[in-house]
């Protein structure tokens, strides 16, 4: 006994609204688990991010002072250290987080960011260090210039992080952001080309 062209028609019909609704359903829970993943990664990333920009602030300021000549060089030692200490931890908290497919980019660059003040941190260390043991002028000056180049690869250091947070908080990878230009440059070499009175 055949089967009519109309019932066969409608278990065709059927079986393709099936068919479109199970692939609409494993899309929307695709979709559902990358908004979690994203959102899980935001929000540990930014809690992370917000810590490094407190910290770098908070150094800004005090290496700041020393620049001017209104803090002595050797008052911040205790802080440097403490600094350098709180930026590690926080890389290797920021190393830890899994990043989704397409934000791997910005948690590398974020942990850059907080590479790039330690070495800020080292640097000014290392001319509070030179400042303290100075013996002429000369070695004043080399002092005050490595202090110089710490404090504004300090300030790089946090405009990038400030920077790479606003992409993560859009969701944006860093990456791939095609109106900001990627610096590649070691910030020491760069940093030293600016000047700041």
């Amino acid at each position: 006994m055949s089967v009519p062209i109309q019932v066969l028609v409608a278990l065709l019909l059927a079986a393709l609204l099936l068919a479109g609704l199970l692939f609409f359903l494993r899309r929307a829970s695709q979709a559902l688990n990358r908004t979690r993943e994203v959102a899980g990664f935001q929000r540990e990333a930014q809690e992370v991010g917000e810590r490094v920009d407190d910290t770098l602030l908070g150094l800004i300021d005090r290496v700041d002072q020393v620049r001017h000549g209104s803090l002595p060089a050797a008052e911040i030692h205790a802080e440097l250290v403490s600094g350098m200490e709180k930026l590690e931890g926080y890389l290797v908290e920021v190393q830890g987080i899994a990043a989704p497919r397409g934000l791997v980019g910005t948690r590398e660059r974020i942990a850059t960011d907080i590479e790039r003040g330690i070495r800020a941190l080292q640097l000014i260390e290392h001319g509070a260090e030179q400042w303290e043991q100075t013996h002429g002028r000369r070695s004043e000056l080399e002092a005050q210039t490595s202090i110089k180049r710490g404090y504004l690869n300090l300030l790089h250091a946090r405009e990038e992080s400030r920077d790479h947070l606003a992409d993560l908080a859009a969701a944006r990878d860093a990456s791939r952001a095609k109106w900001r230009s990627v610096r590649t440059e070691d910030p020491d070499s760069e940093a030293a080309a600016h000047s700041e009175g």
